[in-house]
């Protein structure tokens, strides 16, 4: 266990950093993805993870199974999440 108040230098310390996606995976943002996240490495050279927080809409199922076998971990965002048609 970390105890925080015993870190003195950011060598010492972890670090965290959440990267959460929302809603649909689809062609046209499914190369931003695979750009940005694709073979990333945190300092300790694992793999950085993400949650995709998905929706039924605009999503292209073949893509998250894509994101799903690369490792990054798929949440529902929710089925019925209507986007404001104003």
């Amino acid at each position: 266990m970390v105890h925080f108040k015993s870190c003195r230098t950011l060598k010492t310390c972890p670090e965290f950093v959440l990267i959460t996606f929302d809603d649909g995976i689809n062609v046209l943002n499914i190369e931003t993805y695979r750009r940005i996240l694709y073979n990333r490495l945190n300092k300790d050279g694992c793999p950085a993870g993400t949650t995709f927080f998905i929706n039924h809409e605009y999503t292209n199922y073949q893509l998250v199974n894509e994101l799903y076998n690369n490792g990054f971990e798929i949440a529902l965002h929710s089925i019925s999440h209507q986007t404001n048609q104003q």
